[in-house]
């Protein structure tokens, strides 16, 4: 009975929670409701508070760890340039999270219009949101190039990095060049942006890496991240193309045959640019996935043998333990 009144519970408050979700996008957008064109997301100065937005999230990230102690590991065993990397990881969590729940929620509304019938053409159910969330994600895309910038020699991959804001970047614009006339390029980077829900497992394992490298937490993690990654970048990306290839027709306007060229050459190239970029990622934590687990079979190795050793009476040979601190990616 008590766990029947749980769910109950716990049902009423997804709800209280959806209608919020609605309520803001409703606010949002009778704000914003303009933001089509990229001469809209200029004049609007929706681009440069969105870039004001990501920066004093990370200002105030960096001072609430610096003061508060929320984690022991980034007072005492980071060095400046760590903790930079540390709090732009935070941030990006942040701006995963958001992506995440925001787009789930507009193809949810728009997958839901379909299945009601009904052929969508040039309106897009919460069609400002799709636009403002673009946005939103662009400012962060900018925001994120300049701290890589800034701090090119303390942040990991940054040259990878770079590749990827600025392809992701450049979709997200022609997608504000060309929306009005072909909403599919909106759906299309909506989309795109749900790859992000593998962000907060690679950061979390970045985050344990200080610390706790031997601990069962980091191994399972590092397993989840991996799995996440492959499902969500490098199989989801090909899996939505060609889902929405397929279903051209239903939202493709009529008589805009050279929106849809460009759209689909544009398209395939920001896509198959930064699913490269994935599979080279993949194949990294391939990598480190693999010297984790050569390593622990060293240390295995190496354990029973001292324990042969002194069951032997003998103390274990030089070589018997000089592969025991040898560090794992």
């Amino acid at each position: 009975m008590k766990r029947v009144q749980a769910l109950v519970e716990l049902g009423a408050r997804l709800a209280e929670l959806s209608g919020t979700l609605e309520q803001t996008l409703s606010d949002v957008e009778s704000r914003y409701g303009k933001l089509r064109t990229l001469s809209d997301l200029y004049s609007s100065g929706f681009l440069l508070y969105g870039f004001a937005l990501w920066w004093s999230i990370f200002l105030a990230s960096f001072l609430v760890y610096s003061v508060v102690p929320v984690s022991r590991t980034f007072r005492t065993c980071l060095s400046f340039s760590q903790k930079v990397e540390w709090i732009s990881r935070v941030v990006s969590n942040v701006n995963a999270v958001i992506m995440v729940v925001v787009s789930s929620g507009l193809l949810q509304q728009t997958f839901w219009s379909l299945i009601q019938g009904k052929v969508l053409g040039r309106a897009l159910p919460h069609e400002a949101s799709f636009y403002i969330s673009q946005a939103l994600l662009l400012s962060y895309f900018c925001y994120d190039a300049v701290l890589i910038l800034l701090f090119m020699r303390s942040i990991s991959s940054p040259c990878s990095s770079l590749a990827h804001h600025l392809f992701s970047a450049l979709s997200i614009m022609f997608c504000f060049y060309i929306g009005e006339k072909q909403p599919l390029a909106l759906i299309w980077a909506t989309g795109i942006a749900l790859t992000e829900v593998s962000t907060p497992l690679v950061n979390a394992r970045w985050f344990l890496s200080f610390r706790y490298r031997e601990r069962w937490q980091y191994k399972v993690i590092g397993l989840g991240m991996l799995v996440a990654f492959v499902l969500g970048r490098v199989i989801y990306i090909p899996v939505l193309v060609a889902g929405i290839v397929l279903a051209a027709p239903m939202y493709l306007n009529p008589g805009e045959a050279l929106c849809a060229f460009w759209l689909g050459l544009v398209g395939s190239a920001s896509s198959v640019t930064i699913w490269i970029l994935n599979v080279y990622w993949t194949m990294l934590m391939l990598r480190g996935a693999r010297k984790l687990f050569k390593s622990q079979a060293r240390n295995s190795m190496t354990d029973q043998a001292a324990m042969y050793s002194a069951i032997r009476g003998r103390p274990p040979a030089l070589g018997d333990n000089e592969n025991t601190h040898l560090k794992t990616v």
